[in-house]
C-alpha cells in the first residue's frame, strides 16, 4: 500500500512536469513566431516606406500625373507620395470596397493604415521620346513592361506619372497615348506641367538618358483573416494592396498597427499631419501589436489566452533625408 501510494505521489510529479514542459513548449514557440512575424512586417513595410516619393533622377521633381481621375483613387493620388488613415471614416472613404468589420479581409476598427508610392525595381534609359506621338524608344528590347502598367517618367527637372497603352517585346518602343483598353488609361498624352487633360495636353519631351520605372502604390493596413484560432477566436493579419489591386495576407497574428508621422521641421510624431503637410513627412513610427494564434499560452487568461507582445519601429524616407 505505501509503495503504491509512493508511485502514485512519483506519477503525479512526472505528470505535472510534463504538463508544465509543454505549456512552456507552446508558450515559447508562439513566442518565436510572434517575434518572426514582426521582423517579417517591419521589413516588408520598410520596403515600401524607405522609397516613398522616390524617383530615380531628383527627389524634388515637381510631379505630373496623368492618369484618369487620378485624385479620385487613394493608390493614384500623389500626395507626396505617402498619405495615412488615423481613422475608420478615413479608410472606409478611400477603399469603400473593403471597409471596415469583421468579414475576411475587412480593415479592423481603430486600426490605422497607410499608402506610399514611389518608384520600383530597375529603371530603363531613355533612348528618344516623342511627345506628339506618345512614344518613347527605351535602350533594350528585354524591358519587361506590359500593356496597363503604371510607369514614371524622369529628367532633373519633371517627373511624370502615365499608364503604358502599348508596349512590344518585340521592340523598344513604349506608347502613352490616350485611349486604348487599359484602365484607368490617360487622361492626356502631354507629359508636362501644368496638367491639362486634353488629347495633347503639355507637352514636354523626355531627353535621351531620361529614366523610365515601374510606379508602385502599396497600401498597408490590419484586416480580419477569416480563420480562427484553437479556440476560435478571430486572427487578425496585416494586409497588402498593391496599385488597385486584390488585398493580400501578408503576416498573420497582427492585431493591432498605429502610425505616426514626423514632419520636416517638428519635433514630436504626429497621427495625422494636415493634408498640406505629407510632402513633407521625414519618417513614420509604427507600432505593431501581434498575438499568438495557440490559446493556452499565458497564465493571466488575457488577451483570449493569447500571448501578445508590442513592438515598435521608426522607417525614415529616403527620398527627404538632406
Amino acid at each position: 500500500m505505501i509503495g503504491l501510494t509512493l508511485g502514485l505521489f512519483l506519477l503525479g510529479g512526472v505528470i505535472s512536469i510534463f504538463i508544465a514542459t509543454q505549456q512552456a513548449n507552446r508558450a515559447t514557440d508562439s513566442l518565436s513566431r510572434i517575434q518572426e512575424n514582426a521582423r517579417m512586417a517591419f521589413e516588408l513595410t520598410a520596403r515600401d516606406i524607405r522609397e516613398a516619393g522616390g524617383n530615380p533622377c531628383n527627389r524634388s521633381n515637381p510631379v505630373a500625373n496623368v492618369l484618369k481621375d487620378a485624385e479620385d483613387n487613394p493608390w493614384s493620388n500623389w500626395v507626396g507620395g505617402i498619405t495615412g488613415y488615423s481613422t475608420d471614416a478615413a479608410f472606409n472613404a478611400a477603399f469603400p470596397a473593403i471597409g471596415t468589420g469583421t468579414g475576411a479581409g475587412q480593415h479592423i476598427a481603430g486600426t490605422h493604415a497607410l499608402t506610399v508610392m514611389g518608384a520600383s525595381g530597375t529603371s530603363l534609359s531613355v533612348v528618344e521620346h516623342q511627345p506628339k506621338s506618345a512614344q518613347f524608344k527605351v535602350n533594350t528590347k528585354e524591358h519587361g513592361i506590359n500593356d496597363g502598367d503604371i510607369l514614371m517618367a524622369c529628367d532633373f527637372g519633371l517627373t511624370s506619372i502615365f499608364q503604358v497603352t502599348n508596349a512590344n517585346a518585340s521592340n523598344v518602343t513604349i506608347v502613352h497615348n490616350t485611349g486604348g483598353s487599359v484602365s484607368p488609361g490617360n487622361c492626356t498624352k502631354g507629359l508636362g506641367l501644368p496638367v491639362t487633360c486634353t488629347t495633347n495636353g503639355t507637352e514636354h519631351t523626355f531627353g535621351p538618358n531620361s529614366q523610365l520605372v515601374r510606379f508602385v502604390a502599396s497600401t498597408w493596413y490590419v484586416g480580419a483573416s477569416g480563420r480562427n484560432d484553437t479556440s476560435g477566436n478571430p486572427i487578425n493579419s496585416l494586409f497588402r494592396i498593391v496599385n488597385n489591386g486584390a488585398a493580400l495576407e501578408m503576416i498573420e497574428g497582427v492585431d493591432n498597427m498605429q502610425l505616426s508621422y514626423l514632419v520636416r521641421g517638428a519635433n514630436t510624431y504626429v497621427a495625422a499631419p494636415a493634408a498640406t503637410a505629407w510632402p513633407n513627412v521625414t519618417a513614420v513610427r509604427i507600432v505593431l501589436t501581434l498575438s499568438g494564434t495557440e490559446t493556452g499560452t499565458r497564465s493571466d487568461n488575457l488577451n483570449n489566452n493569447r500571448l501578445q507582445r508590442t513592438v515598435t519601429q521608426i522607417i525614415t524616407l529616403r527620398s527627404r533625408q538632406s
